[in-house]
This record gives C-alpha cells, sequence and structure tokens, in this order.
C-alpha cells in the first residue's frame, strides 16, 4: 500500500505512461462491472414486466394521480381473438432504463405500438403478411406516415386496441354490421370536422341507401359497406387510379356484387367506350349515385321511370357531347313531346322510357343486330308493352322532331293546319268585331240622333218550335262529350301546362284521365251512328239536311253582314231556316267527328295499327287528332259561344238549344225567310195562351 500511495503521488507529480496502467485498468474494471450490475438488476426488472404484473395497474380503466388515463387491459379481453395467445410485451415495446415520470409506476408512457412488427413477416397468415405496406400507400397511411397528420387513424383506430376480433366476428369493429359506424367514427357529418369529408351527408346518404338499409336488417345478405368500395388497408382517394371507385375500375368493384350486370355494361356500347379510355362515357355512379344508391323502382332513384330520362339526358341532351361524339341531339325533347314521354310527365309510370327501349346495362347502337332498337328487333320491343307490332315499325323513325328535314309528311300536316288555324280562329275574330262594331255603333248613332236605346226583344208572344227534343238531346249529349274530350284530350297536346299538370298530379289520375277519355270518344262514336240512322229515317231530320247544304247564297249572305257591319248597308242579310254559320258549325262538327274517330281508333289501339302501317301511320294519326282537336276547341270557345252567348242579340244567353222555341220577334230577327215560309204555309192559330207551337 505505501508503494501504491507512493506511485500514486509520483503520478501526480507527472509520471512516465508506465506509471498510469494500473490506474486505466481499474476504471475498466469499474465500468465492466457497473454495467454487469445494471444490466442483470433491468433484466431482472424486465422479468417482473409480463401479462401478471400489467394486470396489477391495468384492471380496470383508471386514472393516475398525475391525470393520465390507464386503459383496462386484462387476459379476459384476448379470449376468443386472434392475439389470445400474444402477451403485452410482444406489442407494447417497454424501455426499463427509461426514467419514469413524477406519480407514474412500472415505466413510462408507450410508445404507439407497431403492427407491422408481426404482419409484415411470417408469423401471421399469408393474408395478413402485406397489410403494413398496403396502408403505407393508403390515402390514411400517407396522411399518418408521410404527413404525420394526427388526425388519420392507425390500426388501433378501425379494428381496436386490446380486444382485436376477427372481421368475421359480428362484434369486430370492422364487421360487415359495423364498419360503417366504425368509418363514420371520423368521416361524420358535422360542421365542426368538415376536414373529414369534401361533401355532406354520406354517412347518412349511405344510411337511407338500399345498401345501408340491408346492411342493417339482413346481415347475413352481401349488402355492400364502405370497404367493398372503397377498400380495407390500400384505400386510395377517388381522384387516383389505384382507387376501387376511379371510373375505370368501378365496374370491376361493383362485380363483385352485381357481376351479371357488370358483364352486360362491359359488353354495352358505354362499357366498351369505357375500356378504351374514354372519360366522358357513364358508369354505374353516374347512372346510380353512389351513396345514395336506391331500388330501381324507389322514386328516389335516378333510374326510377320517372327519373330515368332525366339521368339519360344529362350526356344525350348535352351540346359538347353530342357535337364530339356525332350523337343525334334532341333526344330528350322529342321523347317528351311523343304519348310515352307526355304519359311519364304526368306521372304515369306504365309508359316506356329510354331503359325500356334501348335496355339498361346492355345498351347497344341501333346500328348493332343485338340492340333492342335495331330496326329488325323493333317489333319485338315494342311487342313487350303492345301486342302485335310488325316489320312495318322498321320503315319509321323513333325520335323525330315535327320539321321538314325529320319528317316532312307530319311537318306539312302540322303547317296545313296551322295556316287553316290562324286563318279560321283570325276570321272569327274579325267576325266578331265586326259585329260587335256594328251593334255598338247603331246604338251610339241611335243616341246621337236623339233616339232612346233599341228595347231588349222580349219571350213573349207568339212562339214556333225549332229545335224538338230530339235534336235538342242529341246536341246536350254532343256537348258533353265534346267538353270531356276537350279537357281530358288538351293535356296531351298541351303537356307542360301548369293548369293540367295541377288537375293530373295525384297517382292514377292520368291513367284516369285516359279511360274517361275513351269512354266520352265511345259515346260520340255513338252518338254520331245514332245522327246517322236519325236522320235517314226522320223525314223532318232529312229534310233540314238538304236545308243544311251550303249554297250560292250563303256567300252573298255573308258579304251582306260584312257591308251591313261596316256601314256600308242597311240592310241586314235575311236567313232562312240556317244561316251560313249554322251550317259552318254543322258540316265543321260532321267532318271533325269523322276525322276524328278514325285517328283515334288509331292511337287507341297502336298494336292493331303498327300491325296494318308504318309507323308513320301514327305520326300522321296523332298530328292529325291533335291539330284537328285545337281547331274544334278554338271554333267553339271563340265563335260558337259567342253567337250563343256574348253576342249581343242573344245576351246573355240564347235560350233556344234548351226549350227548342224562338219567338216570331226573334224569328223575324234571326231567320226572316223561315219565318215567313211557315206563316205562308201554316199560319200559327190563335190560342188564349197565345203560345202555338210550330
Amino acid at each position: 500500500m505505501l508503494q501504491t500511495a507512493r506511485h500514486a503521488a509520483h503520478g501526480a507529480s507527472g509520471l512516465s505512461a508506465p506509471s498510469r496502467f494500473p490506474k486505466q485498468a481499474a476504471a475498466v474494471f469499474l465500468t465492466t462491472l457497473g454495467l454487469l450490475v445494471f444490466g442483470l438488476s433491468s433484466q431482472a426488472r424486465a422479468q417482473q414486466l409480463d401479462d401478471a404484473a400489467c394486470v396489477e395497474c391495468h384492471a380496470t380503466d383508471q386514472t393516475e394521480p398525475d391525470g393520465k388515463e390507464l386503459t383496462a387491459a386484462t387476459p379476459e379481453m384476448f379470449k376468443g381473438t386472434p392475439h389470445q395467445a400474444v402477451g403485452c410485451t410482444a406489442c407494447h415495446k417497454i424501455d426499463p432504463a427509461a426514467d419514469v415520470p413524477e406519480g407514474r409506476t412500472g415505466h413510462k408512457p408507450f410508445d404507439p405500438v407497431d403492427c407491422s412488427v408481426c404482419h409484415q413477416s411470417n408469423m401471421v397468415r399469408p393474408e395478413s403478411q402485406g397489410i403494413p405496406l398496403l396502408y403505407r400507400n393508403s390515402v390514411h397511411g400517407i396522411a399518418k406516415l408521410g404527413k404525420h397528420d394526427p388526425r388519420a387513424p392507425l390500426c388501433q383506430n378501425c379494428h381496436g386496441s386490446h380486444r382485436i376480433l376477427s372481421p368475421t366476428a359480428t362484434e369486430s369493429q370492422v364487421s360487415r354490421k359495423n364498419v360503417t359506424a366504425t368509418c363514420s367514427s371520423c368521416h361524420v357529418d358535422r360542421e365542426d370536422k368538415s376536414w373529414q369529408m369534401k361533401s355532406s351527408d354520406r354517412v347518412k346518404a349511405y344510411a337511407s341507401s338500399i345498401h345501408g338499409k340491408f346492411n342493417q336488417a339482413f346481415t347475413n345478405l352481401p349488402a355492400a359497406v364502405c370497404t367493398d368500395c372503397h377498400g380495407e388497408h390500400d384505400i386510395a382517394k377517388v381522384s387516383k387510379k389505384e382507387s376501387y371507385v376511379d371510373r375505370y375500375k368501378l365496374p370491376q368493384t361493383c362485380s363483385k356484387c352485381h357481376q351479371k350486370i357488370a358483364e352486360a355494361y362491359q359488353a354495352s356500347v358505354h362499357g366498351k367506350l369505357l375500356a378504351r379510355g374514354n372519360e366522358d362515357v357513364p358508369t354505374c355512379s353516374d347512372c346510380h349515385g353512389e351513396h345514395t344508391i336506391q331500388k330501381h323502382d324507389d322514386p328516389n332513384s335516378p333510374v326510377y321511370s320517372g327519373n330515368v330520362t332525366k339521368t339519360c339526358s344529362a350526356c344525350h341532351q348535352n351540346a359538347l357531347l353530342s357535337s364530339r361524339y356525332q350523337m343525334p341531339p334532341n333526344r330528350e325533347a322529342t321523347y317528351k313531346t311523343s304519348f310515352h314521354g307526355i304519359a311519364q310527365g304526368f306521372g304515369d309510370k306504365r309508359a316506356a322510357n329510354c331503359a325500356s327501349c334501348h335496355g339498361s346495362h346492355d345498351i347497344l347502337p341501333s346500328s348493332d343486330p343485338k340492340s333492342m332498337v335495331n330496326p329488325k328487333n323493333l317489333g319485338e320491343t315494342c311487342g313487350n308493352c303492345h301486342s302485335g307490332p310488325s316489320r312495318f315499325l322498321a320503315l319509321g323513325k323513333i325520335h323525330q322532331s315535327q320539321t321538314l328535314k325529320d319528317n316532312p309528311l307530319v311537318f306539312l300536316i302540322k303547317l296545313s293546319y296551322i295556316i287553316l288555324i290562324v286563318g279560321t280562329v283570325g276570321g272569327f275574330i274579325i267576325y266578331i268585331i265586326l259585329d260587335l262594331f256594328s251593334h255598338y255603333a247603331r246604338r251610339l248613332f241611335a243616341r246621337l240622333q236623339g233616339k232612346g236605346p233599341e228595347i231588349r226583344r222580349k219571350r213573349a208572344g207568339k212562339v214556333y218550335l225549332r229545335f224538338p227534343v230530339s235534336y235538342r238531346i242529341q246536341h246536350i249529349i254532343m256537348m258533353l262529350s265534346f267538353l270531356t274530350l276537350i279537357f281530358t284530350g288538351l293535356p296531351i297536346l298541351f303537356p307542360e301546362s301548369g293548369f293540367f299538370k295541377g288537375i293530373f298530379n295525384t297517382p292514377g289520375s292520368f291513367q284516369l284521365r285516359g279511360l274517361i277519355h275513351r269512354g266520352a270518344a265511345i259515346v260520340l262514336i255513338t252518338l254520331i251512328l245514332v245522327h246517322t240512322v236519325f236522320v235517314l229515317s226522320s223525314r223532318r231530320a232529312r229534310k233540314d239536311l238538304v236545308e243544311m247544304m251550303p249554297r250560292i247564297k250563303d256567300y252573298k249572305d255573308l258579304r251582306k253582314l260584312i257591308a251591313f257591319n261596316l256601314g256600308r248597308s242597311k240592310e241586314r242579310p235575311a236567313y232562312a231556316r240556317f244561316n251560313f254559320i249554322e251550317k259552318f258549325e254543322y258540316l265543321a262538327v260532321v267532318w271533325g267527328s269523322i276525322i276524328m274517330s278514325v285517328t283515334g281508333f288509331l292511337l287507341w289501339f297502336p298494336g292493331w295499327t303498327m300491325r296494318h302501317m308504318p309507323k308513320l301511320g301514327i305520326d300522321v294519326a296523332a298530328a292529325i287528332h291533335g291539330y284537328e282537336a285545337a281547331l274544334a276547341f278554338l271554333a267553339i270557345i271563340i265563335w260558337h259561344l259567342y253567337s250563343v252567348i256574348f253576342s249581343p242579340d242573344v245576351w246573355p244567353m240564347s235560350k233556344v238549344w234548351l226549350t227548342g222555341e224562338l219567338t216570331e220577334e226573334e224569328m223575324q230577327h234571326h231567320h226572316p225567310l223561315e219565318l215567313e215560309k211557315l206563316k205562308e204555309t201554316e199560319p200559327p192559330a190563335e190560342g188564349n195562351s197565345g203560345e202555338d207551337k210550330r
């Protein structure tokens, strides 16, 4: 020891290197010994932190003195799970050398669990080995690991922390029954989490969709859930080509459940163009929606019979797409003006829509022999609703506008009727204006001359029977049937009218309208037949029919009436039993009834019509039927009602259509030649009442 002390003193005085060696050896020895003791203590401490040791603190959820939360984790929680044989330290890596925060016992807080330690090795099943890599490349992994977004989910956010169950287990957070709720914990429709979603209400939309309803009501049915469409661990942004809901991959994604439909779509004109990389063609979501998908018979579905036309028109009525791909324009407009489109517009879901004729998923161009609208297949396609269509359908176009280029015959019919209607109605209006001018001009002239106002003729004195009961009954029946036909037929001619839309807006009302229209048509046709028999069998009716025939005098009477109304003549034309107005109206009714009956029959029985004539026959019948009805309607409300009700000579109404009678004074004013003839042949006998009826 003395020697050692000397060596130490000598060293302190700056001895040579050999004299310092014993001191360095001692330092190494002491360091090694310290590390050995610390390692042994660490090993002993690690051995103490087994599952049983963990349970001592983590038996229940609790709060430590420093306010930190301790999560319950007991062996019972792992029973029946894929991790039941895995201990706590297999997932939670403990650093025994770390300082423990004040107030906490055992160990420092754990770092996030790294599930990839097992799930990227051969320690798990082969289908689970690649999950970490899929997650890293997903939208969640990129946000969490790449952008360090604390809001992005980790494994435990979806699968849970300790009691992780197999996805096939009903209680699992990622089971088909619960995965929607799990996803919605982040993708929730809340204003305070607007960052979660680009558009709102997707969770609610899915819950109310056919997939959501079936998923909640029938656990065993394969209704699509979030992971079926977006993927599981490899979820990608919709804008990325890797996404399962990318427009080019979407048919393949939907085919997992709808295989036959997907095959039909892929063979269609849309599917073929999509396979070539055309981004303009519609895919599943363009027609059915995304999270809001409903059954095709749900009124909220875009492919519901009442909505499918609007859905298809999104592309086929688009001017840019029509120009880019040379698609025929105005498909929606020509459909809406057809009977099918008008019926659909009024809520008749039986009427054919786009899918009825073109198909739904298997749409093909009309040039394709397999297309439902190929000329060779039109008879069969239309035969799905109309019995008996034939090859004649191939001779006509389906989507037609009433233009000279598209349908010249119908265009000429339309043009002819427009000219006829404008000319006729214009003539009616001119007649009414001149008649009113003449009447009030005469009254004004009489006042200027100091004469009193013209005394209104009273129904007194002798009366003459102008129309017997049989005439009046026929007229009333015709009037009622005509008004019914007009009221139930005008909705077809003016389908966009808010008035008719408001009347026929209840379910079944449009179909009822059709039944009433056809019922009124039967009444009118029956009346025509009865009237024909009546005219042939009645002597008086035959005589009146002869009187109804136009003569040269009618033309002269028209000229005299114009001159009288213009003040160029003081003499009113003298009429016989029927004036030119009554003759025109009667013959117009006869002519119009025949035209309307024939064309109405062709439209009423389209199956028979399509068996015996080209499709053009229906187009012509529809045009004539509609414009003839418009002409009759305008003639009645403008001219006939004026002559019977609004004319100053008969105001407030001529009652001859009810009573069949005219007084002698009325006869002298309206039919002086007939009155003269009656007085010559059968002078009325005087009676106590003064009302001999002739």
